[in-house]
């Protein structure tokens, strides 16, 4: 492996965003993604002092897309955030 990419502070910051989304959720999913998100903010950190290989650099950028997705979804679908109370449908 190479030095560090100039890439990951990128990556970890679109990871932290999606905690402050997670943090207005109270929901068990939602502290599930959390714990992936925080895992995932780990790899980036690394990837700061060691380049990853082409593949694990492909499959981690694309495991943010997919939680990204997954958050928006909870963030969207009613799950209420911290501090009120679901919406009456």
């Amino acid at each position: 492996m190479q030095d560090g990419t100039e890439s990951s502070p990128f990556f970890e910051t679109n990871a932290r965003e999606l905690l402050g989304t997670l943090a207005r959720h109270t929901s068990p999913e939602a502290r599930k993604l959390e714990a992936e998100v925080r895992e995932l903010i780990e790899v980036f950190l690394a990837w700061a002092r060691a380049r990853p290989e082409d593949g694990e650099r492909v499959a981690r950028i694309n495991q943010l897309f997919a939680l990204h997705r997954r958050v928006m979804e909870l963030h969207t679908s009613g799950d209420p955030p911290a501090g009120r109370e679901p919406l009456p449908f």
